[in-house]
């Protein structure tokens, strides 16, 4: 009786069973993720060159510790006027050139000039009435 009485009251070493299936299924998720993550940021031939990316966060390790601009000016030394950066999902295009980003605004005005409709700006610019949250057309002109 006595033994069966300290048995119950240690703890068993075992881990219980739906603990162990759910950080199971985690880890195989998070890999799964990590993987898939891996061939997204893998850059297309399409894109300008740019300095090579860590799979979530992009080149952000590359704009800290400095100043961002001499951390832009170096990269463009080494990458050329127009290149391409991951910060952290959004894929970037900077120019660095005055005269490149001066055609391309000339050429593709219109396609920079449009917001993205998101509903924070709905809703604080009421149903994108407000001139800091319409879209390019005739309420913003």
């Amino acid at each position: 009786m006595r033994l069966r009485l300290i048995t119950t009251i240690l703890p068993s070493m075992e881990i219980p069973f739906p603990f162990s299936l759910t950080a199971f299924s985690l880890l195989i998720s998070f890999l799964f993720m990590l993987i898939k993550n891996c061939k997204r940021f893998k850059t297309p031939s399409k894109l300008p060159p740019g300095p090579w990316k860590i799979p979530l966060i992009g080149n952000l390790h590359q704009l800290i510790g400095s100043l961002p601009h001499h951390s832009l000016k170096n990269l463009a030394q080494k990458y050329g006027p127009i290149m391409h950066l991951q910060i952290g999902e959004l894929s970037t295009l900077v120019i660095s050139s005055p005269q490149i980003a001066q055609e391309i605004l000339q050429t593709n005005g219109l396609s920079f000039s449009d917001r993205p409709a998101l509903m924070l700006n709905k809703i604080i610019f009421y149903n994108f009435s407000a001139v800091g949250g319409s879209n390019y057309g005739e309420k913003w002109r």
